[in-house]
This record gives C-alpha cells, structure tokens and sequence, in this order.
C-alpha cells in the first residue's frame, strides 16, 4: 500500500470526525437529558468547536503538504477546499450567522460530498 491509500482513509475519517462531533454540538441540551456523554459534553461547546476547527486545519494542509511532499497526485490539495468549506460552516455558527436547523445540516453533510465530487472532477480532468 503506498503513502496515498494510507493518508486517504485517514483525510477522510477526520472529515467524518468532525461532521459528526458538530452534530454533537448541536444537539448537547438532548445529550444532557438522557445523560449521553459526548466530547461536546465532557470539554463543552468552546472547547470542542476550537478543537474542530484545529482538526479542519490540519485536513486544509494535509493534502497540500502531501502533495508538496511528493508522495500525493499533483492535484490532491484541492481536496483542501472540502475542510476549508466546513471552516466556513463552522464560523458561520459560532458568530450566530446559521442558526441550527435544516439549512445547517445540510450544508454540514454536503461538505463530505463535496470532496467526493472535487475528486471526481479533478480525475477527470486530469486523465
């Protein structure tokens, strides 16, 4: 197995990580009730968020420091925009511009498809 099918597999369960511990956030106050305990739970909402975007930006720079390095595809680190987008998403709540809702889940779950389809394109492209 070469250095790309290691760190694939790994780029993406960071992104799942962090989908789902934003879920997390969003639903403490329900967590709390049935005594679920969930990293937004145990570090709170400030902590848990500055950890997620701490992850994100190490998914922004994974691919193109594996792609500088040599061992990725040339055009692996536009798989960066995935992660920055969650970013996006991520500050957007944290300064009260996305409220929690429909609008948010999906723009939280789109950020996975959207890799999956940078990728297609850009082999695509580049075949």
């Amino acid at each position: 197995m070469g250095a790309a099918e290691a760190f694939a597999p790994l780029w993406a369960a960071g992104l799942v990580f962090v989908r789902t511990a934003f879920f997390d956030i969003l639903d403490m106050q329900g967590d709390r009730l049935v005594g679920k305990e969930t990293i937004p739970i145990l570090l709170g909402e400030q902590r848990s968020l500055k950890l997620l975007k701490t992850i994100l930006t190490l998914l922004v720079l994974g691919p193109v420091a594996f792609c500088l390095a040599g061992p990725g595809p040339d055009w692996g680190a536009i798989l960066a925009l995935s992660p920055l987008a969650m970013v996006a998403i991520l500050r957007a709540y944290e300064h009260g511009a996305m409220l929690p809702g429909l609008k948010l889940e999906f723009l939280v779950e789109s950020h996975v498809v959207l890799a999956g389809v940078l990728a297609l394109l850009w082999g695509w492209w580049a075949a």
